[in-house]
């Protein structure tokens, strides 16, 4: 009997999702721009740059690695562009703050995924390409940062695209209860990507990812006498 799990995907899978737009201090180089969980539990908080980012449970009496069958963790995406821009919608209302800017778009899934009936749970996950959603210099600076194609929109856009979505305006709906519904469980048939079967797609990710960071540091250091003295990056 083979061990392979059932319904095994050995593509990555692209869905759909969103982020906050945060200008991070960080320790080597100031402030940067970085994607970050869109929700005020999101786990992790921030998604660096240039590197996979791992499935992590948040609950404080975890035991398990995410994610996890028979709980809510993981890294999400939805199938639908049109769930997740209700879900982004609503998330834009109820956690909308002075300075954060959002970004909606794509998402690349590899690791071990568990399919739901909304969307997919994964273990590791990299943005794919966005839009942000910003009067400011994000967009350009995000490109840069994560090596994606990244689309900038005002942020009259985003209003327009909330008030397509009236009934997500509402608080209640977007708690944390509201976030670990059963569609985020598996199906009665489920779908399982059981990482050792992507080990060579995370392997040559992080490859090509590495290539990349020494690339663009290179430029950097070539670009130095330019870049001494910049002042602070604007709002997000």
């Amino acid at each position: 009997m083979s061990s392979q799990p059932v319904a095994t995907f050995l593509d990555p899978i692209v869905g759909w999702r969103c982020w906050r737009v945060l200008p991070m201090q960080t320790l080597a180089a100031g402030k940067r721009y970085r994607l970050c969980a869109s929700g005020t539990y999101g786990m992790p908080k921030v998604w660096d740059p240039r590197v996979p980012v791992v499935a992590k449970c948040s609950s404080f009496e975890s035991r398990h690695e995410a994610p996890h069958r028979d709980h809510g963790c993981g890294l999400y995406a939805y199938a639908s562009r049109e769930e997740a821009e209700a879900k982004f919608a609503g998330l834009a209302v109820t956690n909308g703050r002075q300075g954060v800017s959002w970004a909606f778009g794509r998402v690349s899934l590899w690791g071990r995924v568990i399919e739901c009936e909304l969307g997919w749970r994964a273990q590791y996950a990299y943005p794919y390409e966005v839009t942000v959603f910003t009067d400011g210099r994000a967009p350009n600076a995000l490109a840069e940062e994560y090596a994606i194609d990244v689309e900038s929109r005002p942020r009259s856009d985003l209003r327009s695209l909330i008030a397509q979505h009236p009934a997500q305006g509402d608080p209640v709906v977007h708690t944390i209860s509201g976030w670990w519904r059963k569609e985020w469980y598996e199906k009665s048939i489920p779908g399982v990507t059981d990482s050792t079967f992507l080990k060579p797609y995370h392997e040559d990710i992080c490859r090509r990812l590495d290539t990349l960071t020494r690339s663009v540091a290179q430029l950097e250091n070539g670009a130095a006498a330019l870049n001494r003295g910049g002042g602070d990056l604007d709002d997000a």
